[in-house]
């Protein structure tokens, strides 16, 4: 098991109801491989330039324990669920 951190922005239009059943789903996909250490919700930010045509962006920050095999399936689940803007996947160590 290696220590990894994910950096999500989420997109701003989302109600509250939306961004906490986003951050559940993100939160149980990295359980189902590993053990979530903390998760940080930074809120509401402008972003350093547009992406997909958005200037803001919800962002929250995850600090978990996985496989290193399982991130790059976890990758590919998150690339297609709607909501997401961007995502970085990051190991410590």
């Amino acid at each position: 098991m290696h220590n990894y951190e994910s950096l999500f922005i989420l997109n701003p239009e989302l109600d509250e109801t939306a961004i906490d059943n986003l951050i559940d789903f993100i939160q149980k996909s990295m359980e189902e491989s590993g053990k979530v250490k903390e998760v940080n919700r930074w809120g509401l930010k402008r972003l350093a330039y547009p992406i997909k045509k958005h200037n803001n962006g919800f962002y929250v920050l995850f600090e978990y324990e996985s496989k290193p095999e399982v991130i790059s399936k976890l990758k590919e689940e998150w690339k297609i669920k709607d909501g997401m803007v961007r995502f970085n996947v990051i190991r410590k160590k």
